[in-house]
Order: structure tokens, then sequence, then C-alpha cells
């Protein structure tokens, strides 16, 4: 059983979710299902039922403190109702099928997709994994390079059963205030774990990188989904914009906007 998932804790990435999953159902024929902490789950039910998909309450034991949203990402295969997964970020818009990564995740466990051309030696990640060196033991340092690739976490498949999410969460929360303990973590573990890292075509960022025909997915950082500056759309957020407003008028957008803050700086009449 194979499917796509999300994760949504609260209400302040609703209209994202809901913008993503209008692009995923046009262009990808897969099972979806939202899992959905108890804090939202009311919103994220209703966006289910509009566009038909599947909805699991996920409320992880202990999950609080600091980046709680980002360390459960790194233990998201104990509620997925799929033994073959790829999960999505929520600031992501799909431009074309990806299917064929659902081939690769039974034979290598563990799918990711690369940040960009960055190299993990590179003056963009390095640093971001020697802020670890303290924090952990150096048997878990020693491979920490040994994956060349720079990866991001916006999109990755996985086996149920995958090897690396025995130590994932429990090394993310030796670090949990650093910078995107989650992904920081996953780049640290590659080495020690079976795994395969793909092109960002399936993860495109929408800062660093020009979206062409190659482009499955687009990636937008949290925060850059909505960005107009002086009359001008920045990071490819015309895009957004445009899926988003096919959405405008469900009560769950309208409802919604309030709640995401950058949508509201940019657009303030919203």
């Amino acid at each position: 059983m194979e499917g796509i998932i999300y994760y949504n804790i609260g209400l302040k990435c609703i209209v994202r979710l809901a913008v993503s999953i209008l692009t995923l159902i046009k262009n990808v024929k897969k099972d979806i299902t939202i899992l959905s902490d108890s804090n939202g789950y009311s919103e994220c039910e209703k966006i289910a039922k509009h566009f038909g998909v599947n909805i699991v309450n996920a409320d992880f034991p202990s999950g609080q403190g600091k980046n709680y949203p980002l360390l459960n990402k790194c233990r998201i295969n104990i509620v997925t109702p799929y033994e073959r997964s790829i999960f999505l970020d929520s600031d992501t818009i799909i431009l074309k099928d990806f299917s064929e990564v659902f081939d690769l995740i039974e034979p290598n466990e563990f799918v990711v997709t690369q940040m960009c051309k960055w190299e993990s030696t590179g003056r963009r990640y390095r640093p971001r994994i020697a802020a670890w060196e303290n924090k952990i033991h150096n048997e878990t340092m020693l491979h920490a390079f040994d994956e060349k690739k720079a990866v991001n976490i916006g999109f990755y498949g996985f086996m149920k059963n995958a090897k690396i999410f025995n130590n994932w969460f429990s090394l993310a929360v030796k670090n949990r205030n650093s910078f995107i303990p989650d992904e920081i973590s996953c780049q640290i573990l590659l080495g020690h774990f079976k795994h395969l890292v793909i092109g960002s075509e399936y993860n495109t960022s929408c800062k660093h990188e020009v979206v062409t025909e190659n482009t499955r997915t687009l990636h937008f950082h949290g925060r850059k989904h909505c960005r107009i500056e002086n009359g001008k759309y920045l990071y490819n957020s015309n895009l957004w914009y445009d899926e988003f407003d096919k959405l405008r008028g469900n009560d769950f957008i309208e409802e919604n906007i309030k709640n995401d803050r950058h949508l509201l700086r940019y657009i303030p009449d919203l």
C-alpha cells in the first residue's frame, strides 16, 4: 500500500496545505492522507472532505517543546497508513507527476531530494552540520559528510520500516533548538543508513533555482509562497497565487487567511 502524506499542526499552514493538495490531485493520481494533530484537525477535515482525501489523527507522544512540529517529521513513519509513503511539506505546489519515485522507495528504504546543487561540505551547509559537533557523539558525526549531496526534506519517500527512523528522532531532539534540526540530523545520519538522494527537480527551491519543464515540486521554504514587493512577484510566488485564487470563497480558505501572517503581510486587504 502506498500514498502521499502531509502533516499539519495548528492553523497557520491551513491555506498552504489546501493549495498544495489542489495542485497534487491535478498532477499525481495516488492515495492522499492528511496527518493532523488534534490542534487543527477540524480545519483539515474540511479540506479532506472538499478534495476527497483521507485524514488521520496524528497526535504524537510528548509532542511539545521547541521545534516539535519539525521533530515529528523524524518519526512520521509511526502514523503513516502506508507501507511506502512520500511526505510533502505544505509549502509546496506540484507542477508535474512524480509517481516514479515510488518505484525507488522499496529498494532504497529512504529517498530524499537534493537541495539545489548544494553539497554537505559546501559553504552553506557545512556550518549547519558543524553546529552539531558538541551536541552528539563522535561516532555519529563520523559519517556526517559521507553523503556529499546536501538534502532538503520538504519531499522525501520512505518505507514504514526504514532503519533510519530508529535513530532520526532521538538524534534530532539532542539539538532541537538549532536551525532546522530535522533536516540537519537527517543529513548527519544518511551515511549510516541505506538511502538514495534524487535530483532537486523533485523539490525545487523557489528562491535558489529556476523552474523548468522538469520541475515536479516547487518548494516555498515556509514564508516565500506569497511574496510581492513593489508590484512584482518574487520567488515564483505568482505560481502559488494562481492556485490560491482558485480556492477563494471556500470557508477553509477564507476563515484561515488571518492565520497566515505572511500572506496578510503581502496582501493586507485580505
